[in-house]
């Protein structure tokens, strides 16, 4: 359980800062050693905040409704061949990248699918900055694969990051425990 969620925001919003330094073509013109650590540090970055978010998300109280429900666009591709921890890279084969689907998906799903990766790769822009990235977790490895743009996931850490409390509320049911929490308008 998380004490006082600001101090995680704020490493959200320096994970985001990171992302939005890194993503720059500046560090991935070269396959040399500053494309490596630019490429770790948008890795590191990018799963420590769907690590941050999904504890936020996950104490019940730290976070609005609207944020607990935040969704996103993904892009996801049907898989072609089997991975596991040894074979875990996209090639021309692996996936079916003629065809794919757009849907919306919580993004606790694609928070938990980073943080249990089986297959997670950046994707680039004809100029070589950062697009996105395709991420599928140990459960569905060898069902699909989903593509995040970094703007999209730029977006949800900013909401995360900013989202505030205005008012909250606990019922008692049977059923269990039941929260109200309405974000604050910013």
């Amino acid at each position: 359980m998380i004490f006082e969620s600001g101090p995680w925001k704020d490493d959200l919003s320096s994970y985001r800062g990171k992302i939005m330094e890194y993503c720059s073509s500046n560090y991935f013109q070269n396959d040399d050693d500053v494309s490596d650590k630019a490429y770790s540090i948008l890795e590191k970055s990018i799963f420590y905040s769907a690590f941050v978010i999904r504890k936020l998300v996950d104490c019940k109280t730290k976070l609005s409704d609207e944020a607990d429900c935040y969704a996103l666009k993904v892009e996801i591709f049907e898989s072609k061949k089997q991975f596991d921890n040894m074979h875990h890279w996209t090639s021309e084969d692996s996936h079916n990248w003629e065809s794919s689907r757009r849907q919306t998906k919580q993004g606790t799903d694609v928070c938990n699918r980073l943080i249990h990766s089986v297959i997670f790769e950046l994707t680039y822009n004809d100029d070589k900055s950062i697009e996105g990235f395709c991420v599928s977790s140990d459960k569905n490895c060898d069902k699909c694969l989903y593509h995040v743009t970094m703007k999209d996931w730029l977006n949800y850490i900013d909401f995360i990051s900013s989202d505030d409390i205005s008012e909250f509320s606990v019922e008692r049911t049977k059923k269990g425990i039941k929260y109200k929490k309405v974000r604050m308008n910013v």
